[in-house]
């Protein structure tokens, strides 16, 4: 079954197991979609929410868990640099030390 934890800050871990990185991206691109369209409420009023996510495949990305946090946070601030709202891999192999070098694969959520 799917997972998520709560890794620090606004950041979340969801473990999708099973889930290939189109269905991944695509299950995530959904939850994007469907967060932009709603208000939540806050002591300070209604804001609207947004997610920018990273994505890490395993085993091509990582064997171990801190290899795929590695790439799925180099992931997450390409997706916001992108213009956020927005879920991003990187290709494996991709060198995580140079982010000038790194090849991005970049689902929009519309």
């Amino acid at each position: 079954t799917d997972a998520v934890f709560r890794i620090g800050g606004e950041e979340f871990l969801l473990i999708l197991p099973g889930a290939d990185p189109r269905e991944a991206s695509e299950r995530l691109q959904s939850i994007c979609a469907q967060l932009a369209t709603r208000d939540v409420a806050t002591r300070g009023g209604d804001q609207r929410v947004t997610l920018s996510a990273g994505l890490a495949h395993w085993p091509e990305q990582g064997q171990a868990l801190d290899e795929l946090l590695q790439a799925a946070d180099a992931a997450l601030y390409q997706a916001k640099r992108d213009g956020r709202n927005r879920v991003c891999w990187l290709l494996a192999g991709a060198d995580l030390s140079h982010p000038s070098r790194q090849a991005a694969l970049r689902g929009d959520s519309g």
